[in-house]
């Protein structure tokens, strides 16, 4: 088989399974087999594809097919211009965050912020804040020790290793001084419709009950005690729960701004 001829039948077989982008995920999945690049593969497209990779190949192809997420099956993602490690049991980061921690970075904080991620999964944003603001002070914490040990791995990788993880049910051990609190909280209700590929993440880290509003509704209640006086909450959510949040945040929270999926809040 030549690589064109798996880029013509695997885009037929993708299509056919529904998947949008079905060449570009032909391309990805060859690609990163013959470690090349797209120009490459489209330079050599009448190349044989040699026996001893054909058989991963088409395995990691019948993978997509089945519409396992493309992260998943090379156990990799690119998060704000960065390679994180990602595995089943962490949510795979989706671009959206991204504008997470563009607020962040535009916040009036303090030369040394305190900033803790709340629920860090893969640690994609406890990373990132610290490669980003290399002098703020970054924790991170999650309920799950798996997803832990994955968010240590990505930090130790990608150079962040004075970031402090810990063990927490939302805000539960954290300290009691932030000037700055992050949270990309499961927010996603059971009645949503998502794709398929959803099935393999861990649905701990995407649903949430009372309309996926569940976890949020806690957070405010916790944070007063652990953001200073004029500090931040930073969350991401869906843009149709926002108005019910802003009625949440109320009682503590001056609300600033909200873009996208991402509502910024201060402590009054």
């Amino acid at each position: 088989m030549t690589i064109q001829q798996y880029l013509h039948q695997t885009t037929n077989d993708f299509e056919a399974a529904g998947i949008i982008s079905a060449r570009l995920d032909a391309q990805v999945l060859i690609c990163s087999l013959l470690k090349q690049n797209k120009a490459w593969l489209l330079a050599h497209g009448e190349r044989k594809i040699s026996p001893e990779i054909l058989p991963q190949l088409l395995d990691i192809t019948a993978r997509r097919a089945r519409r396992e997420p493309i992260a998943y099956i090379l156990g990799r993602k690119e998060f704000y211009g960065r390679d994180f490690l990602v595995s089943p049991e962490v949510l795979i980061p989706r671009p959206a965050t991204e504008q997470l921690i563009d607020e962040i970075k535009a916040l009036p904080l303090a030369d040394q912020p305190k900033i803790l991620d709340v629920g860090t999964g893969s640690g994609i944003i406890a990373v990132t804040l610290n490669l980003e603001m290399p002098q703020s002070r970054v924790e991170a914490s999650d309920i799950d020790s798996s997803a832990l040990q994955i968010a240590e791995k990505n930090a130790e990788k990608l150079g962040a290793q004075q970031i402090r993880f810990f063990e927490s049910d939302l805000l539960q051990h954290a300290s009691h001084d932030y000037d700055c609190i992050a949270a990309n909280l499961p927010y996603v209700d059971e009645s949503w419709q998502c794709s398929p590929e959803t099935a393999f993440e861990p649905k701990k880290a995407i649903f949430a009950k009372d309309n996926g509003l569940i976890f949020i509704k806690t957070l405010f209640l916790q944070t007063p005690k652990h953001l200073k006086s004029g500090g931040f909450l930073v969350l991401e959510a869906d843009p149709r729960q926002f108005d019910n949040i802003k009625k949440i945040a109320e009682p503590g929270f001056e609300f600033i701004k909200i873009q996208d999926f991402c509502a910024v809040f201060s402590k009054r």
